[in-house]
């Protein structure tokens, strides 16, 4: 994991510990924490192929795929969907291979990712993704990554749902698309329901159990942005819309499974920092 020092990891790990504890933060108002859930919402891409020459002298890659997440903690730590990065995976594991992150190198490294692998904020703002590391549970089709922020680790308020949303519970849909930022709403239709989500680039489709199902219009581009319930309360993570499938639109992971990824991720990276 790229940072600064030892200190500095060991206080993003406890960072994002503590971001997904689960905890309802009664000072947080329901609104002030909807708020800044939406705030958070971020883009994540990748670029590939020879930069294109604009009209006003500025160049652009272009986008072999996108989707949204939930940034975490302000250093960086953000959850996804798993097929948004799932096509990367390859690719990361060649450059680390080839061309690692060093003391000496890590400006230009950080620069170059940049225009690769980058997680975009609402204001434009790109951070290189951190290929050092990122977990991922494809069977729930969720994942966690790193971008580079270079801010100090701290976990961004919100409250968190404690049970599982059921049937009826009402919802809001969030994601992130061209035209800025994309909120739906609508309500839970199906628990512990099966989702068909599209792979992306073999064009098949992964079946992803005991999700959760809603009535609620999905647009491209929003898989991996949260859902987020009437109490402010971060309630899963969108994996799409399945067609066809009038009682289930957009489809999501439940907090359960996003807190146990984070868990692991803390109990690794902590073993490492102790061994370390």
């Amino acid at each position: 994991m790229i940072c600064e020092g030892p200190e500095e990891c060991l206080e993003s790990i406890v960072s994002l510990f503590m971001s997904m504890e689960g905890r309802r933060d009664e000072a947080l108002s329901a609104r002030n924490s909807a708020r800044n859930i939406a705030r958070n919402v971020v883009r994540v891409m990748g670029f590939r192929g020879k930069a294109k020459n604009n009209q006003d002298g500025s160049c652009t890659k272009a986008r072999i795929a996108e989707g949204s997440g939930l940034m975490l903690t302000a250093d960086g730590w953000v959850i996804t969907a798993y097929h948004n990065i799932a096509r990367y995976i390859h690719d990361w594991e060649m450059i680390l291979k080839k061309h690692p992150p060093t003391n000496e190198n890590i400006g230009e490294w950080m620069k170059d990712m940049t225009m690769k692998y980058a997680v975009v904020s609402q204001q434009g703002k790109a951070y290189p993704v951190d290929l050092t590391f990122w977990r991922a549970n494809p069977e729930l089709d969720i994942a966690l990554i790193k971008a580079v922020t270079l801010k100090k680790p701290k976990p961004l308020r919100f409250r968190t749902i404690q049970t599982e949303a059921k049937a009826g519970s009402k919802m809001r849909l969030m994601g992130m698309t061209d035209n800025g930022i994309y909120s739906a709403p609508g309500h839970v239709t199906e628990e512990g329901a099966e989702h068909l989500v599209s792979s992306g680039h073999t064009g098949l489709y992964n079946i992803i159990k005991n999700t959760f199902c809603t009535n609620i219009s999905a647009e491209p581009g929003i898989s991996g942005g949260p859902f987020v319930t009437k109490q402010g309360e971060f309630a899963g993570l969108v994996l799409c819309g399945e067609k066809g499938r009038a009682s289930c639109n957009a489809g999501g992971a439940k907090v359960a499974g996003i807190r146990e990824l984070v868990h692991e991720t803390v109990y690794i990276l902590g073993n490492d920092a102790l061994q370390g």
